[in-house]
């Protein structure tokens, strides 16, 4: 049931047992999951409208049309960044039902068994890869390929057993693929890294072609909100307001000590009003809104908010920390002129083939990847050995928070680690820019006619901490969001080998043999890149992946904690965060399946179906 029956004060003056803040992707699965008893009542607050009609949403190949637009996206941008030689990073994220499952590229990608057995290891009894993957199969609906496809990309990988089937969100892989993508496997053979099993299996290493989350049939975004919110719209019990900024959540003290979250106070039209809540608050805002959520509600560090005169309710200097992000080098290349390139697409005629079959540009996007381990960069000699200094001080004075030498430790470990990837390469007909790092439009935008090729190189699992915190106590000012990049000396070493990594893939077959010079024709502000040269080309270059998470992260609270296991916040009764802010460590390739898969068991948690 949408708002639209009901005016803004109607809606708000009816108590609901579970008021969720955020109708992005993990907010409309709880509601979703929710409200499958119809006993229970659920409102969803969400700060954007229903765009799930509209072609730059639905579209593949028009995704970044909602990239600073305000309907659409929230348009964040950091501060000048000193360790990427001052560059700041436009940061966006869905401002929209569905969050930013509506405004991603679509990449249907999956952590590694590590990666979820160290949340475990990090204090929280039960979020492990064993147990998460069950709600990974429960997100999900995958769609075998065609049999021309599997033949055309080379599907070998896919262990059906490892996919659900019967969950909401589709994915499948594109029909329609440019000719490098028909020889991304072939290069990876050549390099002997291969991916030998399916990436979703725990340990998933080597080059293969991604699948996206995408309906195979109409060729659309399969995301939140037409997929969990949509299908059970029509429930009595579902209730959803848009254009209803969240201000904060309103707290009482407990008998016990503990607060209790009673409501929240919510902006619609210029008009404030408190809604209700009977059982349970829960913020779903993301990694940027739900931290400034809480710091506006009185819970964080006195001291900011002290200075923004907020009363503190709960103290705890861990609320807006712990901001981790994938952060990736592009690499580029002029390719040979017979080539499709994103820059010289004929939008008419790309638009024109897309309604008429479901064909051409618009019904395609990214599906070459590969997750690497470090020993797999670095030549045969150096392998064992890890990058320099990652044997030495991992926790560098006056940043060694609570709890974060264990989770360097943790992320060390991994780098060591040989069937543990360290980095991801991305292939792409396109040109990244990143001397436009503030400005996504322009970043991926190819400025010339021209066909290029870019293999990424991203970080997986930095060692570098920044932080997310209000700056005024307006809840419609945008927080400060400093990821601090490369404020770790080994994220510039990891980083820049991975980098002369990408080079090499590009410059060999049959890759190679796309590009001109066979990958040594170098697009405008890119060059070869040497170990003399690389780190600086790293600060040059740098570019975030649009993947923060870990400001409200599930952690002991001593340890730098916000939630607890249960993702009920630290001091209070019954309030919870579930959303990529809650992850304590980050986590290998693009962050939305594992957000689906955290709400999910969230839910079963508030169901009390997980102890």
């Amino acid at each position: 049931m949408s708002s639209l029956s009901l005016s803004a004060q109607a809606f708000c003056g009816t108590a609901y047992d579970y008021i969720i803040a955020g109708g992005g992707t993990a907010g409309l699965v709880l509601a979703a999951r929710l409200t499958e008893d119809p006993q229970v009542s659920v409102a969803v607050f969400e700060a954007g409208e229903d765009r799930s009609g509209d072609a730059v949403v639905l579209v593949p190949g028009l995704a970044l049309g909602q990239v600073q637009n305000p309907d659409y996206d929230w348009n964040f941008i950091t501060p000048p960044q000193p360790e990427l030689n001052g560059r700041e990073m436009a940061h966006p994220r869905g401002k929209q039902l569905g969050g930013s499952s509506a405004i991603n590229y679509m990449y249907w990608t999956h952590p590694s068994k590590a990666d979820l057995d160290d949340w475990e290891t990090l204090g929280n009894p039960g979020w492990n890869f064993a147990n998460l993957f069950p709600y990974y199969l429960k997100s999900e609906d995958y769609i075998p390929p065609s049999k021309a496809t599997s033949d055309a990309e080379d599907i070998f990988f896919i262990n059906p057993a490892d996919h659900g089937t019967s969950g909401p969100i589709l994915n499948s892989f594109y029909k329609l693929f440019p000719d490098y993508a028909n020889v991304w496997l072939p290069t990876f053979k050549t390099l002997g890294q291969l991916v030998t099993g399916d990436p979703k299996s725990g340990i998933n290493l080597g080059g293969y072609i991604n699948l996206n989350n995408i309906d195979p049939v109409n060729v659309t975004r399969s995301y939140a909100a037409t997929r969990y919110y949509h299908p059970n719209a029509n429930r009595r019990n579902l209730h959803l307001l848009t254009g209803a900024y969240v201000n904060n959540v309103i707290l009482k003290h407990g008998r016990n000590g503990d607060y209790t979250a009673t409501g929240i106070n919510v902006t619609v039209n210029n008009h404030t009003y408190i809604a209700r809540a009977k059982k349970e608050v829960i913020v779903s805002a993301g990694s940027i809104k739900s931290p400034q959520i809480l710091e506006l509600s009185g819970i964080g560090d006195e001291t900011i908010l002290r200075k923004y005169g907020i009363k503190t309710l709960i103290n705890n200097p861990n609320v807006g920390e712990n901001l981790q992000d994938h952060l990736y080098i592009p690499t580029g290349f002029v390719a040979n002129d017979d080539q499709p390139s994103a820059s010289a697409t004929n939008i008419t005629l790309a638009t024109e083939l897309y309604y008429a079959n479901r064909t051409g540009a618009l019904a395609t996007g990214l599906d070459a990847a590969a997750l690497l381990s470090y020993d797999q960069l670095v030549a045969p000699d150096q392998r064992g050995k890890g990058p320099n200094g990652i044997n030495g001080t991992l926790c560098l004075p006056n940043a060694c928070r609570p709890g974060l030498q264990q989770q360097l430790e943790l992320v060390r470990k991994k780098v060591l680690n040989p069937n543990v990837a360290t980095a991801q390469h991305l292939g792409a007909g396109s040109l990244t820019r990143p001397q436009f790092s503030n400005d996504t439009l322009q970043l991926l935008d190819a400025p010339n006619p021209g066909s290029f090729f870019d293999v990424t190189a991203c970080l997986e699992h930095p060692f570098s901490r920044g932080s997310v915190h209000i700056t005024t106590s307006d809840s419609t000012a945008a927080p400060l969001i400093d990821p601090k990049y490369l404020t770790h000396p080994l994220d510039v070493e990891i980083l820049a080998t991975a980098a002369l990594h990408a080079q090499k893939v590009a410059q060999t077959a049959p890759l190679s043999s796309f590009l001109k010079g066979n990958g040594t024709v170098f697009a405008e502000g890119f060059y070869l890149l040497t170990t003399d040269n690389a780190q600086e080309f790293v600060r040059n270059a740098g570019i975030t992946q649009y993947h923060p998470a870990g400001t409200c992260a599930m952690l002991p609270r001593a340890a730098g904690g916000v939630v607890d296991a249960s993702l009920t916040v630290y001091g209070t009764s019954n309030l919870r965060v579930v959303d990529a802010s809650i992850f304590p460590l980050q986590v290998e390739s693009n962050l939305q399946t594992t957000v689906y898969a955290v709400a999910e068991r969230a839910a079963d948690i508030i169901k009390g179906k997980v102890h």
